[in-house]
């Protein structure tokens, strides 16, 4: 994740930018220090109509089918003067708990597009687990390519053309991706035992057909 304060790359776990000083911490006072609550559309800027808010709605359940490990979410805000919008999807990366049934997904695998319509900014912030699949230079070429639907006030428009090229992107690092570990089935049914940590719980017992009843067998 980059820094929002100078851009330079931080680490997973950052204390400090070694660069400018900036650290998550410094938004407390500003931000708060609790757990925000993120929802996959947020537009209290009111920028879209109630139509294209559920056409880009149905836009994100089909990127969610098609990526569902992965936590899509839009913000329109008009923000105050002291902190800007890479500091405020910084922090919500760090910080925020997604909303309905999406609680369970990690915040690593999440993807933001925030828009300020009243300063006229936008950023794009992912997480951890997929900055090797975006990285800066294509969320920034995904950015400029809705800049002139932005700069016109035709927010659904731009959504919709950053959504496709997010889509687009995935699909092709997907297909670049290798697994890290080829998984065989097991070769018999007894291995499957064993490699699966399964135990009978009754001792076996070999076969003796010269095996006498003892007095005590319950005979049937």
């Amino acid at each position: 994740m980059d820094c929002p304060g100078c851009g330079c790359e931080l680490s997973e776990t950052p204390d400090q930018c070694t660069d400018c000083g900036f650290c998550l911490s410094s938004l407390t006072p500003l931000l708060g220090s609790g757990t925000a609550r993120l929802e996959r559309l947020t537009d209290e800027a009111h920028c879209l109509r109630l139509r294209e808010s559920r056409q880009i709605e149905a836009l994100m359940d089909d990127f969610q089918r098609r990526f569902p490990q992965v936590y899509l979410a839009l913000f329109l805000g008009v923000l105050p003067g002291h902190i800007n919008l890479r500091e405020l999807s910084f922090w919500l990366l760090n910080r925020a708990a997604f909303g309905g049934s999406d609680q369970r997904r990690l915040n690593e695998y999440a993807i933001l597009l925030a828009i300020d319509p009243a300063a006229k900014t936008a950023t794009l912030t992912v997480g951890y687990a997929l900055e090797s699949l975006l990285i800066s230079k294509q969320l920034e070429k995904i950015l400029r390519s809705m800049r002139t639907a932005l700069w016109h006030g035709e927010y659904a428009g731009a959504i919709a053309h950053g959504i496709a090229a997010l889509d687009k992107r995935l699909r092709k690092a997907a297909r670049c991706v290798r697994r890290a570990e080829e998984i065989l089935p097991p070769d018999s049914y007894e291995n499957f035992l064993d490699d699966a940590g399964l135990r009978s719980l009754r001792t076996q017992q070999e076969p003796d057909a010269k095996r006498k009843a003892d007095p005590g067998d319950d005979l049937f």
